[in-house]
């Protein structure tokens, strides 16, 4: 399971060795939210459109609601990579967001049963 951590201003504050592997790079500690797919490589799948930052589980967790979503793609070169995604925003004791965190896996092998006709249910 990758896991991508921003802080309360949207700027990565850490990326696990999964993650890294799936980005294929590590922490861009200067990209802001909007850059993060341009940087990341993070596409709506199925298309050539960057996945539209405020649609991102991340951003929606930095605004206070858990999200996930299934249609992302992560692209190195050739290599294209579908992720499920789930966010979650992270407060400190008094209640002030400190944090959002997504975590995401491939899900290249549930996207080939399911074009087969299996059903898989997203978790």
């Amino acid at each position: 399971m990758g896991v991508f951590v921003v802080d309360a201003d949207g700027k990565p504050f850490y990326t696990n060795q999964k993650a890294k592997n799936i980005f294929g790079k590590g922490i861009i500690a200067t990209a802001t939210l909007e850059q993060i797919p341009e940087i990341y490589q993070i596409y709506l799948a199925g298309t050539e459109t960057l996945y539209p930052f405020e649609k991102q589980p991340i951003f929606k967790a930095l605004k206070g609601s858990n999200s996930t979503v299934d249609n992302m793609e992560i692209r190195q070169g050739e290599k294209i990579i579908p992720v499920g995604v789930w966010a979650s925003p992270v407060f400190n004791q008094a209640g002030q967001l400190i944090y959002a965190i997504a975590t995401f896996q491939d899900i290249t092998e549930r996207k080939k049963l399911k074009q087969k006709g299996f059903y898989l249910p997203n978790n």
